[in-house]
C-alpha cells in the first residue's frame, strides 16, 4: 500500500481536493483489488504523522491537530469503514502507532475521541477494544486506563 501512502503525502503537499484525492485513492484500491480495510492499512498511518509534527510534545497543540487532521480527512476514511471489523481495525492501526514511542504511548487516549465524534468509531467499537486491551499485557493497560480516566 505504499503507492496509497504516496498518494495521501501528494495530497498534502500539493493541497490537492479531498475529492481529487478519494477519487485517486478508490481507483487504486478497486485495480490492486484491495479491500476497506487495506485502505485504511495504507493511508491511517500517514495521516497519524500529520498528527505528530517531529518534536512537537505541546499536548494542546497536538489536540488541535488531531482533531483538525481528522475533521479534514473523515470523508475519506469513511469510504473504508463499512462495518464493525473495519472500525477494530482502524482502532487497531491507531494502537500500533502509538506502540512506537513512550510519547506516543501516553497520546493515545487522545486520538479515539475524535474518531468517535467523527463517527469513524462507534461507542461498541470502544468497548470491544476494551475487552481486548484488558488482556493485552502492560502497554494496552496503560493505554486502557488513559482512555477510561480521560
Amino acid at each position: 500500500m505504499d503507492e496509497l501512502t504516496s498518494t495521501i503525502l501528494r495530497s498534502i503537499e500539493n493541497k490537492y481536493s479531498k475529492e481529487n484525492t478519494r477519487m485517486e485513492i478508490l481507483s487504486l484500491r478497486l485495480a490492486e483489488n484491495k479491500s476497506p480495510s487495506d485502505c485504511l492499512y495504507g493511508v491511517m498511518p500517514c495521516l497519524l504523522d500529520q498528527c505528530f509534527p517531529k518534536d512537537e510534545t505541546n499536548l494542546q497543540t497536538i489536540v488541535g491537530r488531531i482533531k483538525a487532521v481528522v475533521d479534514e480527512w473523515k470523508g475519506l476514511l469513511k469510504e473504508f469503514i463499512h462495518d464493525p471489523v473495519d472500525e477494530d481495525i482502524l482502532v487497531e492501526i491507531v494502537e500500533e502507532y502509538c506502540m512506537k514511542t513512550e510519547f506516543l504511548q501516553a497520546c493515545f487516549h487522545l486520538l479515539l475521541p475524535p474518531l468517535y465524534q467523527a463517527e469513524l468509531l462507534s461507542d461498541t467499537a470502544v468497548f470491544r477494544w476494551r475487552d481486548k486491551a484488558k488482556t493485552g499485557g502492560p502497554v494496552l493497560a496503560k493505554f486502557l486506563a488513559n482512555v477510561f480516566d480521560a
